[in-house]
């Protein structure tokens, strides 16, 4: 038995990042390490950088990571990504010392509660948000550059050849390229990524309408930004971007309907999740003409299959589900928490994303 101070921490919710975080500080369990491997599969991380990413808290204590919704009462640390964290559940957790949120939205967070009771209150950014907000922003502007177009009129150009040193401009004849500035950029789901690629697209000179399933506001939305329902922003978007869960959902968000609804001319960007496309009806629409293009990231089964015609559509732009891009970006977040955890058990305020009262 360690002669160290036990440390006991809690989790509000079963994400995905969460399970990885208790299944590093829980490094000891063979079924927790091989979780973690197959956690960043097809990508391998050395099981050195993997058991050291929590070693500065075993080195000091004896951490016990509760299964979730478990442990409060013996808990020091309680740590969220999207569960609420009240005053009742608070009253149970008398031992209590950092209330640790993974990202930067305090919704269903009670922080005046959690000073109430003398816990401090950590909003961690998450950086591997960054890398989908990126990507979103790249597949808009390739879809209104019309790049894969281009690429493909290089391969089959439409004009004569030209002579040696004369300057042939657009040779493959290329229609629709679009500038950004001017152009409303419709944003479904104003959470942490929609809120960044939305401020990137802001930067371009994009007027921006957006829509959230869960709330009638959004922390950090601009008030320059018009918030509608999801049936006027998809008529009056140039460009619609998708960053909404499928969670709920029986039918695909966007289907025959929606699809209709859009603006002609529009285009449909999606980095969240295949589910929230109707494939067929997106193919058709693509086809006729109705949209101009697609820029997609996910799809409704992966790997994308080999007859699926969007693959050979001049203009639907595909990646292969790599918008957060690497999965070991987790590590420098999990790494933060840690030393947070070190500084609670040492009596200090958190030294990442400490809320101050």
């Amino acid at each position: 038995m360690s002669d160290l101070p036990l440390f006991a921490i809690s989790f509000t919710d079963d994400d995905h990042v969460l399970r990885l975080m208790r299944d590093l500080i829980m490094w000891h369990e063979p079924e927790a390490r091989q979780r973690t491997k197959a956690f960043f599969l097809p990508e391998r991380v050395e099981e050195p950088v993997l058991s050291s990413i929590f070693a500065p808290l075993r080195a000091i204590s004896s951490p016990l990571a509760h299964p979730v919704g478990e442990g409060f009462a013996d808990a020091r640390a309680i740590v969220s990504r999207r569960g609420d964290v009240t005053a009742p559940l608070l009253a149970g957790s008398p031992r209590a010392a950092l209330i640790q949120r993974l990202g930067e939205r305090s919704k269903g967070l009670d922080i005046g509660a959690c000073k109430a009771v003398g816990a401090e209150v950590s909003l961690l950014p998450r950086y591997s948000l960054e890398h989908v907000a990126d990507h979103t922003m790249m597949l808009i502007l390739a879809a209104a550059r019309r790049l894969q177009a281009m690429r493909q009129g290089l391969d089959r150009p439409v004009a004569q050849k030209g002579e040696p040193g004369r300057i042939s401009y657009n040779w493959p004849a290329i229609t629709g390229i679009r500038a950004l500035s001017g152009l409303t950029l419709g944003v479904v789901g104003m959470g942490e990524i929609g809120l960044r690629v939305a401020r990137r697209a802001e930067a371009f000179g994009m007027h921006i309408v957006w829509t959230s399933r869960h709330s009638s506001g959004a922390d950090g939305a601009s008030g320059g930004w018009t918030q509608a329902d999801l049936l006027t922003l998809l008529a009056s978007a140039d460009i619609v971007t998708l960053h909404v869960p499928p969670a709920g959902l029986t039918d695909a968000l966007i289907g025959v309907s929606e699809l209709q609804r859009m603006k002609p001319g529009a285009l449909l960007v999606n980095t969240a999740r295949g589910a929230l496309i109707d494939e067929m009806a997106l193919t058709d629409a693509l086809r006729s003409g109705h949209l101009s293009g697609a820029a997609l990231d996910v799809y409704a089964a992966e790997p994308l299959n080999p007859s699926s015609p969007l693959r050979t559509m001049s203009n639907v732009l595909l990646t292969p589900h790599v918008a957060g891009g690497s999965r070991q970006v987790v590590l420098k977040e999990m790494s933060d928490i840690c030393e947070n955890l070190v500084d609670t058990l040492h009596g200090m305020p958190p030294r990442h994303g400490r809320i101050v009262a």
